[in-house]
């Protein structure tokens, strides 16, 4: 490589991909009443034209969402976001996720191998590391501090409200957890080794048997849902709770099942399919302690809830107020036809909601490694 090569790509700086017309003015940034003061009357100082003791929030309220400027950082060139730049923010944040470079400056790249510019054309880097540097969820100046996730409590409400009043599924829903991958240091961070991304936040979700999310809660540890009845009917209540009395049928695993929730979600018109663990409350021990041979079957009935034990490879127990004890005839990947209890082929093809979610959001993954 000649040194006129060498001097060409060099050029190509971090720097020179700045577009100054994304800045309202190159003067520094000051908060209201600090731009010609160097110290106040009653003798307090002022660090870099910031007063920290006496200086109030500078905020502009425009329509919704409210956006709050709480930089207060002299020498800053910023301007206000509005709505229109919060959307190209995370829409080239989306566009990154099946983009893959390996830093996020090369996304803005005039190199011709990693040239993209729809990044170029939609925003600077520097604004949009400006952006996602102070971009913040939440108003401290009220904000309950006392609750772990108060940073973006008002961001899951807002989604939650926007998916419930705008879409309404079919009766097959799922119940389970998710994890989204993080391995910074956080109080309430979970490993389960049958995920996908082992460590990271774990969401328990409420979706339609096709993958549509229509409901979560994030898990932030002790007290994440109190509830006289046990933690897990608690949740599945609280996930439940606009859906109940519609006629709807719940697939869950056996982390969640009771006989108890079974019964309390079908006296709400909500009827249930599952497995579940043997040492659960008010369980048939006869069922569930019965030795069985390859493809025998336990059975026991409580009114509309029925519960059975079934030999396959291994024990499968489950519970279900929707079907009575029936067998199909299902072909396996094999071609072999087997019989299997009805609850089993019905759990094992409407369960997949959540995994389906997953796949999706496979698909275009966003998080990346930072020092925040």
């Amino acid at each position: 490589m000649n040194p006129e090569q060498i001097n060409e790509i060099l050029n190509y700086s971090s720097d020179s991909d700045i577009d100054e017309d994304d800045y309202s003015s190159s003067e520094e940034y000051l908060p209201p009443g600090n731009e010609s003061e160097s110290e106040h009357s009653d003798g307090n100082s002022v660090e870099n034209g910031i007063d920290f003791e006496n200086s109030e929030w500078n905020f502009d309220i425009n329509t919704e969402p409210e956006f709050v400027d709480f930089t207060g950082i002299p020498g800053l060139r910023w301007h206000d976001i509005d709505v229109d730049e919060l959307k190209k923010l995370l829409g080239l944040s989306i566009v990154m996720g099946y983009l893959k470079f390996p830093s996020l400056g090369t996304y803005w790249s005039k190199f011709e191998l990693d040239f993209h510019p729809i990044f170029e054309k939609t925003m600077s880097r520097h604004r949009y590391e400006l952006i996602l540097r102070f971009l913040c969820f939440y108003d401290p100046r009220s904000a309950d501090t006392s609750d772990r996730l108060h940073k973006i409590e008002n961001v899951t409400k807002h989604v939650i409200n926007n998916i419930q009043t705008k879409y309404y599924p079919k009766q097959n829903l799922s119940l389970d957890e998710s994890m989204m991958l993080w391995r910074g240091r956080l109080s309430f961070r979970q490993y389960i080794p049958s995920k996908a991304h082992k460590y990271g936040i774990k969401f328990y979700e409420l979706c339609s048997s096709d993958g549509f999310l229509l409901n979560f809660i994030i898990y932030k540890g002790k007290g994440t849902v109190i509830d006289e009845n046990g933690v897990t009917f608690g949740i599945v209540t609280k996930l439940m709770q606009n859906y109940l009395g519609k006629g709807h049928t719940l697939y869950m695993d056996n982390f969640y099942n009771s006989v108890q929730l079974v019964q309390h979600l079908y006296n709400n018109k909500i009827t249930v399919v599952g497995t579940l663990r043997k040492n659960r409350k008010d369980n048939p021990k006869e069922v569930l302690n019965s030795k069985l041979n390859k493809g025998e079957v336990s059975h026991a009935q409580k009114g509309n809830i029925h519960v059975i034990k079934w030999r396959n490879m291994r024990d499968v127990s489950m519970i279900s107020s929707k079907h009575k004890l029936d067998f199909e005839n299902v072909i396996d990947k094999f071609g072999r036809s087997k019989f299997k209890p009805n609850m089993v082929v019905d759990y094992n093809s409407k369960m997949s909601g959540i995994d389906r979610i997953d796949q999706m959001i496979s698909y275009y993954p966003i998080p990346r490694k930072s020092m925040r």
